[in-house]
């Protein structure tokens, strides 16, 4: 998403300043509540106030987190971290809530895995299918770690 202090072209409408201005928080890869985690709605609202910001909320398999940041106004990328039943894992942007709210109910609700919550009984080639066509921007987010459980 960031590399040598340029930003992907894909997230260019969810930002009005220049990134190198001044101190800006960027986190693409945050997890809530919905995901096992710590991280609430209320702390986000707390720890953002008054920063310059853009955050994704990417829950495993779930977009409550999400939905609910854009909800509460905060400037947040609709997105989520699909975990493949194979044991790839997948970020996946979208431009408006409604997007990720249809990807989520045709392609994720329907495909989750009854015992463990961060996969989903597809693998990393149907939702590459899936998103064919779709307005959407697709990252990795453990690079190393299908590698590392899966190879060394």
């Amino acid at each position: 998403m960031i590399e040598f202090d340029k930003m992907s072209d894909f997230f260019s409408d969810f930002y009005d300043f220049k990134l190198r201005d001044e101190f800006i928080y960027l986190d693409f890869h945050l997890r809530t509540t919905a995901s096992g985690r710590f991280t609430t709605l209320p702390f986000l609202l707390e720890l953002l106030k008054g920063k310059k910001h853009l955050i994704a909320i990417t829950d495993h398999n779930d977009i409550r987190g999400s939905i609910a940041a854009c909800d509460l106004g905060i400037n947040n990328v609709p997105g989520i971290e699909i975990g493949c039943e194979d044991g790839f894992d997948l970020l996946i942007y979208f431009k408006e809530i409604t997007q990720l709210e249809d990807f989520y109910c045709h392609e994720v609700e329907r495909n989750k895995h009854l015992y463990r919550i961060t996969r989903t009984n597809k693998n990393i080639d149907y939702y590459l299918d899936a998103l064919a066509g779709r307005p959407c921007y697709l990252s990795i987010p453990h690079i190393n770690g299908f590698a590392q459980h899966n190879y060394l």
